[in-house]
């Protein structure tokens, strides 16, 4: 039993605390736009919940990768690995681009249909000239994350998500609110997606390249 709880710890116990960093960072968020009204902390409400019905389409392309890699890791076949990664990293971003152009079009209809006060259309809709547009790195990272945890490495997905929480949205937030208030706090979770997306991308095609290249050598040689 023993043995079993430290198996499963070694990738939970880091996925947990990652989960419990998001929730601060969004606290701080929502600090700060407070600042500016109510009416900017509902427009805001409103269309992440918007958001979020896109969202959950990247959300179950990262947990079907998940066991998909770690089961093809585990039978040694690295090309499916590679593939599966490839074929989801580029229907992320296309995906990216049909809800921009989804909530561009449409997204402040619907969220009139909840509030139509005109100031939460108005944050709303400079909500998804912004945050949209980068969804499409986000869920390369949130696959980038699902297959390093497939793969037994915790720390790699844990790293990303203090960097992408603490180390990066909340001061850019603290710097965009400051510069352009409201919007700058849009436009740091839009950059912090951006580079997110763009590192982990590269750090978990960087670790695929080095794993498999003793097996590649081998295969080659025999």
């Amino acid at each position: 039993m023993r043995a079993s709880w430290t198996a499963i710890l070694h990738v939970g116990g880091p996925a947990i605390a990652s989960g419990l960093i998001q929730p601060v960072s969004m606290l701080i968020i929502t600090r700060l736009l407070a600042g500016h009204g109510h009416e900017v902390v509902a427009g805001y409400n409103v269309a992440s919940r918007v958001e979020t019905m896109a969202h959950m389409i990247l959300w179950s392309v990262s947990s079907s990768a998940e066991p998909f890699i770690g089961q093809n890791w585990g039978a040694r076949r690295y090309d499916r690995v590679k593939q599966a990664l490839r074929l989801c990293n580029v229907f992320c971003l296309v995906w990216g681009v049909i809800t921009f152009m989804v909530m561009v079009s449409a997204g402040s209809y619907l969220v009139s249909l909840i509030d139509a006060h005109p100031k939460v259309v108005e944050v709303a809709a400079k909500f998804f000239l912004i945050i949209p547009l980068t969804i499409g790195l986000m869920g390369v990272m949130q696959v980038s994350t699902a297959c390093f945890n497939a793969l037994g490495r915790p720390l790699p997905p844990l790293t990303i998500s203090v960097t992408r929480t603490i180390l990066l949205t909340v001061p850019l937030s603290i710097l965009g609110d400051h510069l352009y208030g409201y919007v700058g706090i849009f436009l740091a979770t839009g950059v912090t997606n951006v580079a997110i997306g763009v590192v982990a991308w590269r750090w978990s095609q960087a670790y695929l390249r080095t794993a498999t290249a003793p097996a590649l050598r081998a295969a080659a040689a025999g």
